[in-house]
């Protein structure tokens, strides 16, 4: 089923005190957590087959994914400067996302939300955004989902939490190109 969230809206995720926004965010995690680990359990009654082994793998990696997430969530706790690249991050996907709202319905609110894998993707990426030297720079991560699923909202979250970074850890010396993309063509 959906799974509800405030952790998912827009305008909580830039304007929630610390401890309620990381409260939250801790428990969508958790909530990954649970499933993966029943997903762990149903994957054990494969026995010894080929399934087991790719199903253990794909454990693993979701493991790994609910690690970095929750690095990227002690980030924004212990350091504020982060917190509000994020915050900053979340207020403008949330102004973008209402205006093009506004331009294709005529009306706009200010009630915006991510999608449960767009937040995950956001969240792991944070703490390899945030350090230059962190391990997670050797990582790529591949949003694979079908056109109009929200790869590029995911994406443009984390250039935007880029971008504010710079340019508070930075100032001025922050300014300029931030992010090179590179679109394929078929």
């Amino acid at each position: 089923g959906q799974i509800h969230s405030p952790a998912f809206s827009m305008k909580f995720l830039a304007h929630r005190a610390p401890q309620s926004l990381t409260d939250e965010l801790r428990a969508f995690i958790e909530g990954y957590e649970s499933w993966v680990s029943c997903i762990s359990d149903e994957a054990s009654l494969l026995h010894e087959s080929e399934l087991r082994e790719t199903a253990e793998r794909h454990i693993s990696n979701m493991r790994t994914a609910i690690d970095r997430m929750r690095s990227g969530v002690d980030l924004l706790d212990s350091h504020p400067l982060v917190l509000r690249a994020f915050r900053l991050a979340n207020e403008a996907m949330l102004n973008t996302r209402a205006r093009d709202e506004k331009i294709r319905t005529g009306t706009a609110s200010d009630e915006q939300v991510w999608y449960p894998f767009q937040l995950a993707f956001f969240l792991l990426c944070l703490k390899g955004t945030a350090d230059p030297g962190h391990a997670d720079r050797k990582v790529l991560d591949l949003l694979w989902f079908p056109t109009g699923g929200g790869k590029t909202e995911a994406y443009l979250a984390v250039i935007a939490f880029t971008i504010m970074l710079r340019r508070l850890r930075f100032g001025e010396q922050g300014a300029g190109t931030a992010v090179l993309m590179r679109y394929s063509m078929r």
